[in-house]
């Protein structure tokens, strides 16, 4: 039998002869060898200011593509209504097309969403939004995987043809339809480890997908390197997903590298056990054709021939699965499509020599969800519990049977549930938590419920965690099947944060002349709180932040019994007791701002003459005026918050998180707040609290969330 020239395999890749007509009998064939896909042009970004029409530049040189791949990044709950139309060789402008977001890929809260690729002959390309507001920016690359160049205007080479066997007789191999193995291996550098190293299984299931892609011209073989460019490269999945691929014409392409039972990676925890088949096109109100189903049946009875079409059984999360289903039977999509979906009943019945095989709709065995989650205090002590307080519900229609350690349990944070003595028994349930960037085991901490949750039901759960490392700490929830999956919401989580040992609450002293602030938890000695009353008190100090110690001045380098309120910072100087004058102000103004004094609001004005209105401090070079000046004299001028050491501007506050008016002078920061009422619109900035923020004993506004 003489092998297919190339021009016959053109006709086949365009649909002009099918292979999976040929029979059973080996055949080998001549199939295009273009070295795989080509690089994709270059990625664009495209940002969100641009309203209309967003074009490429790149593609404007007549090198021409086949598919663009776009990717968005934004609020991942509010897809943006985007469109893309394509420039033809012919110089013709397509339609404007929707842009449809790939439900095979999940979602997260860091990464782009993907869209399916775009299937159209062109030479450039134009993308637009209605919503640019949503996006941080569009990011978009360009594929050739033509069979035939012409396509793009380019004259047809005469080339060498290989002659390539068929699997099985009628399985197109990866080789025969341009797979670049390059691609399998990480950064696609055959020097490097392959990126998904090949896994075996028994073959129990069939799941059916569809690739929703809209081909722009008939060159099904040409949307096969296609989709192996988006899965491997764009993706980074370093494969194709499918184990298998049929086009219109029942051509069937061998897809995940690794021969007869490998995994596939087309439906996450269901590839095991399964393989998955993706019809090349999109089937929601369009037909799969009768020589795709025929291949379809083909190739599970060679590749799956022990997989009882006339069964439903379970599946790991799901009940009466049938063994041939469509994706959409075990996950939250619409792939295979409707059409497709409807088509397997007729596709059982063919396999079992039957009517068609109908199976009513697969059931949640288990659904758990935590419909609430919180965790305090949101300020912990060292060395203190935080408490972990979950409501977990199941929907499902089987009791959720748990594990230990029963609620009420204690962590201790470097602890895990393996070093606690709990570890995994496989298929039970458990509350898990995870620290955010922590090393070590993930979701460290786990709680078992007590007594199963039974179908319908919901509990409270609370555990505990012995607090050791000191900073921020963002805890994270999911519900864990030892050894299957997690069952998580990566919105939900809660922060706390573990303070220093020197502002941990303490228990009052009661020393004679002292105050107990039952706000903060912490004692202020009798000279400290003599000062704190008769200089403005809480209005003008707030609380105290720690407890009187000893510290190294930071002005003058001397050590003095030293303790931080929310605005100001108080030190003793026994040396001025004879003044009764021992209990002065830190320079908190001044040291907040020392590594700022080349920022244009520290740099010294030219000279100015003082008015009752602005006032010039030649001791600094510097003025204040209106409010700030009235604030400044009504409340103790210069002995109390020093001379001013920068002009009026815009700032960002550690404090509130918010943008102010402020100005900072050597004791204090003055900080207008308009919104307030006249007597309370020029406030004292927490110095002293945001002192301890940068040395990590308290947190900042972004530490607690």
């Amino acid at each position: 039998m003489n092998p297919l020239t190339r021009r016959q395999l053109l006709r086949l890749a365009s649909g002009g002869l099918a292979l999976a007509a040929t029979g059973p009998a080996q055949r080998t064939l001549a199939l295009p060898q273009p070295g795989g896909p080509p690089a994709a042009v270059q990625a664009n970004l495209h940002t969100a200011s641009v309203q209309t029409a967003l074009q490429d530049p790149v593609l404007q040189n007549g090198d021409g593509f086949t598919t663009v791949f776009v990717a968005w990044n934004g609020p991942a709950d509010a897809a943006p209504e985007a469109e893309l139309r394509v420039r033809g060789p012919a110089g013709a402008w397509s339609a404007w097309q929707p842009l449809h977001q790939d439900h095979h890929v999940p979602v997260s809260s860091d990464g782009p969403l993907h869209f399916y690729p775009v299937f159209q002959v062109g030479l450039d390309y134009e993308l637009r939004t209605a919503n640019p507001a949503d996006l941080t920016h569009f990011e978009t690359s360009t594929l050739n995987s033509a069979s035939n160049s012409s396509l793009l205007g380019v004259p047809e080479e005469d080339e060498e043809d290989e002659p390539i066997e068929l699997i099985d007789g009628f399985i197109i191999p990866r080789a025969g339809w341009g797979a670049n193995e390059d691609y399998r291996h990480d950064g696609q550098d055959p020097d490097n480890p392959i990126g998904w190293p090949p896994r075996y299984s028994t073959i129990e299931r069939v799941v059916v997908h569809h690739t929703a892609t809209e081909i722009g011209w008939d060159d099904p073989a040409a949307v096969v390197r296609s989709v192996y460019f988006y899965h491997a490269v764009i993706l980074d999945w370093t494969d194709i997903g499918y184990n298998f691929l049929i086009d219109v014409y029942g051509n069937v392409y061998e897809g995940r590298y690794g021969g007869p039972g490998v995994v596939g990676g087309h439906a996450l925890e269901y590839n095991r056990g399964s393989i998955g088949i993706a019809f090349v096109g999109s089937f929601s109100g369009a037909s799969p054709s009768q020589a795709a189903q025929d291949s379809l049946v083909r190739l599970i009875r060679t590749r799956a021939p022990d997989v009882d079409p006339a069964i439903a059984a379970d599946w790991l999360d799901w009940g009466d699965v049938p063994n041939i289903c469509g994706h959409g039977d075990v996950m939250a999509t619409d792939c295979p499509g409707s059409d497709l979906q409807s088509a397997l009943p007729t596709v059982r019945g063919q396999l079992a020599g039957s009517t068609p095989v109908y199976f009513p709709a697969p059931v949640r065995l288990y659904d758990p969800k935590i419909v609430n989650f919180e965790v305090g205090p949101t300020l912990v002590d060292p060395e203190g519990l935080i408490e972990v307080r979950a409501t977990i519900s199941q929907d499902g229609r089987e009791p959720l049977i748990s594990q230990g350690p029963d609620p009420g349990f204690v962590y201790d944070e470097r602890e895990d549930f393996d070093t606690a003595g709990y570890s995994k028994v496989e298929g039970r349930f458990r509350l898990a938590v995870d620290l955010v960037g922590a090393d070590g085991v993930s979701n460290p901490y786990r709680w078992g419920f007590g007594e199963a949750i039974q179908s319908g039901d919901k509990r409270e759960i609370v555990g505990y965690i012995r607090a050791a490392d000191l900073g921020a700490k963002r805890l994270v929830p999911s519900i864990v099947r030892e050894f299957v999956r997690y069952y998580e919401d990566e919105e939900l989580y809660e922060s706390v944060f573990v303070v220093h040992p020197r502002v941990a609450r303490v228990a009052e002293t009661r020393e004679v002349g002292g105050h107990y602030f039952q706000e903060t938890g912490h004692n202020v000695p009798a000279s400290f709180y003599e000062y704190w009353e008769s200089h403005g008190g809480l209005n003008r100090f707030g609380f105290p932040l720690t407890e009187a110690y000893e510290e190294r001045s930071e002005t003058d380098g001397g050590r003095y019994l030293t303790q931080y309120f929310e605005r100001a910072r108080f030190e003793y100087h026994p040396e001025l007791e004879y003044k009764n004058d021992a209990v002065k102000l830190g320079l908190l103004g001044f040291e907040q701002t020392v590594q700022r004094y080349e920022d244009e609001p520290f740099l010294p004005i030219k000279a100015l003459e003082s008015t009752d209105e602005v006032w010039y401090f030649p001791e600094t070079g510097h003025s204040t005026s209106f409010r700030f000046l009235e604030y400044w004299i009504a409340n103790g001028g210069v002995e109390t918050f020093g001379y001013p050491i920068s002009e009026k501007f815009d700032e960002y506050s550690d404090t509130d998180g918010k943008v102010h008016l402020v100005q900072y002078f050597e004791r204090a920061r003055f900080e207008y707040h308009p919104d307030d009422s006249w007597d309370k619109q020029v406030k004292l900035g927490h110095l002293g609290r945001e002192i301890l923020i940068g040395r990590g004993w308290l947190p900042g506004p972004r530490d607690i969330s």
